[in-house]
């Protein structure tokens, strides 16, 4: 009875509001602030839109007079490509990013961001670091180079690249070359083999398996010990020629072979040691280059596995605390384990960093899901992960959104990755653009560009520039953070943040020239 009298009080009350209490109706109206003239509703306008423009990134950037007239220069360059949008009825990051890369690279806009110095860049796996024409021309150069081109096997995958010597060649396998003459199409098709394509938009049930299945037809060819090293030297000068100083790994040691030694020989301090003198080597041409690894391994894997895994990654990082700098679980977030399902391994981390008197801090791969149920971030911010690897549904949990800011931890975004592998589909609606409206540190990442049919990070610069209507001080934030919530010692950020600023100085005054030249 309390209940129903409950309703139908409110029932009379709402009554009396819209009939008999229209005084007060009328009063709540007028007490609010309307415009009272079509000049007044024009002004209210223009500063509600300035006060939206107005970036809030942290620690909101002053320009230059010289910066003020590149940013100019810029929005123009975008009008003028919005008005062409407008016009044809197609705005590029709105569509599938394969239908629309040609004609990004040919635009103005693109060869500035290009050039821009971007600083570093948080979320790259190594292994798709560079292009996979560069893995197909070295192995069609290698004659130990073999290319599985035979049936479906439960064993390997086809257009898979491995090395052998010629005795122990399985069934299957042909020199590249060979299989170049007898089909003029074949490095077409074996390109096709190991990128994504617009064909990959058609099936996005599968996009993941042909996503993972990059990483296996590679894997291989890209731990003997020759190759390795040359790919990590062309994927470091690639990533330079972008305007890239300070790379962030997340790899995998799990060792290297060559022809007479098996895969035991050459251990994890072997791959470091490499990546260690290409870094002094890189710096030869770049004195700010600098180089940090996070130790990763697969979330589809066991606890007993992570544990152990977990002892092997610290045990590398006290032995090289400059360069490994901390522990990942990467892969399909949603076919793999949640990340709660490691609690046991996450609590036993205060243990292992006691031991080794070192810590080992996470970056955890977490929120790459569309997924209401997906709660990874939950886990994420318990454990106190220096940065979000993706963060993409980390928009379904506002309560962690002041948290993290108090935490002062970085978003790792990687706008074309989540559009290619189908976490959105109209780069306008990415949710980062959200998170540097919120003064949620953001940098930019491209993840995995060699499958994707790009080098460096460009591509999601020009992306985001035109999707969420950036202007030069927030790309300019952007560029900062990447090196600002990097796993530099602060000593070294400062180094290099400083390094940057000549190199942002000097960018800015040719881009002045280069644009207003044409």
């Amino acid at each position: 009875m309390r209940i129903n009298q409950l309703y139908f009080l409110g029932v009379i009350l709402l009554s009396t509001l819209l009939t008999g209490g229209c005084k007060n109706t009328r009063s709540l109206i007028t007490h609010y602030d309307m415009p009272s003239t079509e000049e007044e509703y024009r002004q209210h306008i223009q500063s509600l839109q300035a006060e939206i423009a107005a970036p809030r990134v942290p620690y909101k950037l002053t320009l230059s007079q010289e910066e003020m007239l590149l940013d100019s220069l810029l929005d123009h360059e975008r009008k003028e490509l919005l008005d062409q949008y407008e016009e044809e009825g197609y705005f590029p990051p709105a569509r599938y990013f394969f239908g629309w890369q040609k004609h990004m690279e040919a635009t103005q806009l693109f060869k500035v961001i290009s050039h821009m110095p971007k600083g570093g860049i948080h979320h790259l796996h190594g292994s798709a670091s560079l292009t996979a024409d560069w893995i197909m021309n070295k192995a069609m150069a290698m004659e130990e180079a073999y290319v599985y081109w035979g049936p479906p096997s439960e064993i390997y995958k086809k257009g898979q690249v491995s090395v052998f010597s010629l005795e122990e060649v399985p069934t299957g396998f042909f020199r590249p070359t060979a299989l170049q003459k007898s089909d003029s199409s074949f490095q077409e098709y074996w390109y096709d083999l190991l990128t994504l394509d617009s064909k990959a938009e058609a099936d996005s049930v599968d996009i993941w398996s042909e996503f993972e299945g990059y990483f296996e037809s590679v894997y291989n060819f890209l731990s003997y010990r020759p190759v390795y090293e040359a790919f990590y030297r062309a994927s470091f000068l690639h990533l330079m020629s972008d305007g890239i100083q300070h790379v962030e790994l997340r790899n995998g040691f799990e060792g290297m072979y060559d022809l007479t030694h098996d895969q035991s020989y050459y251990t994890a301090d072997s791959m470091i040691q490499i990546l260690q003198n290409l870094e002094k080597e890189m710096q030869e041409q770049e004195p700010a280059f600098s180089l940090s690894l996070i130790y990763s391994n697969l979330r589809r894997r066991d606890t007993e596995f992570i544990q152990t895994d977990m002892e092997r990654a610290i045990f590398l990082r006290k032995k090289y605390p400059d360069m490994m700098k901390g522990y990942d679980l990467v892969g399909e977030e949603d076919a793999g384990h949640r990340t709660g399902f490691f609690a046991k391994n996450w609590v036993a981390i205060k243990e292992l960093e006691e031991q080794y008197a070192i810590t080992l801090p996470l970056y955890l791969h977490n929120g790459e899901s569309n997924w209401v149920t997906n709660d990874n971030l939950l886990d994420t911010y318990l454990l106190r992960s220096r940065r979000i690897g993706h963060g993409f549904n980390l928009y379904r949990f506002p309560a962690l959104w002041e948290k993290l800011k108090d935490r002062d931890v970085c978003v790792e975004i990687c706008p074309i990755s989540n559009q290619v592998l189908g976490y959105i589909r109209d780069l306008r609606n990415h949710p980062g653009y959200l998170y540097i409206q919120l003064g949620i540190p953001v940098s930019i990442s491209s993840d995995d560009p060699s499958i994707f049919q790009y080098k460096g990070v460009s591509p999601d610069y020009w992306a985001v520039y035109l999707a969420w209507n950036l202007d030069l001080s927030t790309v300019k934030k952007l560029c900062q953070n990447s090196l600002l919530y990097s796993s530099l010692s602060e000593e070294r950020k400062l180094q290099s943040l400083a390094a940057w600023e000549r190199k942002w100085d000097v960018f800015v005054k040719t881009s002045i020239q280069d644009l207003q030249s044409d």
